[in-house]
């Protein structure tokens, strides 16, 4: 299922949609923290300076739910309780990074979706899902 709009104003799913050659939303968004990760000092810029990063990182439930949009469209919502995905964390979504996610079709019928920002060269997530067989 998709997450829920966040309680701060700001909608998770409402960024830049655009359609690509496969019917999927490659999409970008702007990163936002949820209040209720405030709770985790590396959620917050005093904490994540006091870690060594350069502000607050995005929790990685949100940054995997700004991932899975474009599954979600593709496939449809009942992939979130019969599909299957690997996804790997490589760096850190930081609170206000805009963030884009291209997504590739695979020839296993599966998706690939990286999320990527200007100031990183290599992408932050990368997800790999399959509808279910």
């Amino acid at each position: 299922m998709v997450a829920p709009a966040p309680s701060r104003g700001h909608d998770a799913f409402r960024g830049a949609d655009r359609r690509d050659s496969i019917g999927c939303v490659s999409w970008s968004i702007v990163a936002r923290n949820l209040p209720e990760h405030a709770g985790n000092a590396i959620h917050t810029d005093a904490g994540a300076r006091a870690a060594g990063f350069e502000r607050a990182l995005v929790a990685g439930v949100t940054s995997y739910a700004y991932a899975v949009h474009p599954v979600i469209e593709r496939f449809g919502p009942g992939w979130a309780a019969q599909g299957t995905a690997e996804v790997r964390f490589r760096s850190p979504v930081f609170d206000g990074d805009t963030v884009s996610f291209p997504v590739q079709e695979r020839d296993d019928g599966g998706l690939d979706v990286v999320a990527l920002v200007d100031r990183r060269d290599a992408p932050l997530v990368t997800l790999t899902a399959w509808p279910d067989d």
